[in-house]
């Protein structure tokens, strides 16, 4: 099994970061609206800050530490600084020490920027501190996110665990949520790691969506799937996930009634769109209304197959 390259950059729709501050309101976090997340158990005074953090999962799916989709404020905000020197070091504690509230988001948003930076070690401090000090904000994406850092060091046994870490939250709370479950079939995969693919396919069950709003966190779900089950050897039931992840990279609008544009494929991973082309048979839609004719046929198979036993 020829492993993938790292994951490559993903587009970020710095747009939304405004639309987030200025037509996401309070309510609309408290209700879900058409955020693909959950709110259940999110206490009222941290949904503003929820709205600001849902923005970058929506912006970058595949990668809600990506950072840059974040940026909803000025760069020159003390707590987005892309280097912390020792005097911004002192000038961050203390300005730290002084915020009356919404301390972890600092720390948090002060990671993403060092992360941006590639600066993993003092990200990964950071994300620690908040999961040690503040163990209940945002605790599967803290643990996603420590999973990024220790990714992109090469620490993958480590990674693989605090991935797993992040789904076992994810199952146990109701709060918001993120893309662990993905990664990790997407780490395994390009580690080899045979060993973990049935596992990687059993997480993909337990937060199964038939029906994605943003196609792609559809394409990471179905694309993934038909990968695992194809090295699993089950190279037939792998064909309609594959066409299934293949027809969201055609889409143009998903399915956010208020933003349309956001969460559309706009920088497939080369390597991945050819396996599952490989899947396939290069067969692949050739049009919206293809597409939109393949997803129905395919959902309730893709649905069938993963929850079925392993044989």
């Amino acid at each position: 099994m020829a492993a993938l390259p790292a994951r490559p950059p993903h587009s970020s729709h710095s747009a939304f970061g405004q639309i987030a501050l200025s037509t996401m309101t309070t309510s609309t976090a408290a209700s879900g609206g058409d955020l693909p997340v959950r709110f259940a158990g999110v206490a009222p005074a941290k949904r503003s800050l929820v709205v600001v953090a849902a923005a970058s999962l929506i912006c970058n799916p595949c990668s809600i530490w990506s950072g840059e989709s974040d940026r909803v404020a000025h760069k020159d905000d003390w707590f987005r600084k892309p280097c912390l020197t020792a005097d911004a070091k002192v000038e961050f504690e203390h300005r730290l020490s002084r915020a009356r509230s919404s301390r972890p988001e600092y720390l948090r948003l002060q990671a993403l920027s060092l992360q941006e930076a590639k600066a993993f070690e003092e990200a990964l401090g950071m994300l620690n501190r908040i999961a040690a000090t503040y163990p209940d904000h945002l605790p599967a994406w803290i643990h996603e996110g420590i999973a990024r850092c220790l990714e992109a060091l090469g620490r993958s046994d480590a990674a693989i665990e605090s991935y797993i870490e992040s789904i076992e939250i994810m199952k146990r709370h109701q709060g918001v949520q993120g893309d662990a479950h993905t990664s990790f079939a997407s780490l395994v995969f390009r580690l080899g790691r045979a060993d973990l693919y049935e596992k990687a396919l059993g997480y993909l069950t337990d937060f199964w969506d038939p029906n994605p709003i943003f196609p792609v966190n559809e394409m990471q779900q179905f694309g993934w799937t038909a990968i695992l089950l194809d090295e699993l050897g089950h190279s037939s039931d792998a064909k309609p996930p594959a066409m299934r992840a293949l027809a969201a990279t055609t889409k143009q609008r998903s399915s956010a009634v208020n933003h349309p544009k956001l969460g559309l494929v706009e920088e497939q991973n080369k390597e991945m769109q050819n396996r599952l082309e490989q899947i396939t048979g290069s067969r692949r839609p050739t049009s919206t209304s293809d597409a939109r004719s393949l997803i129905s046929a395919v959902e309730t198979a893709a649905v069938r197959l993963l929850r079925r036993p392993s044989e």
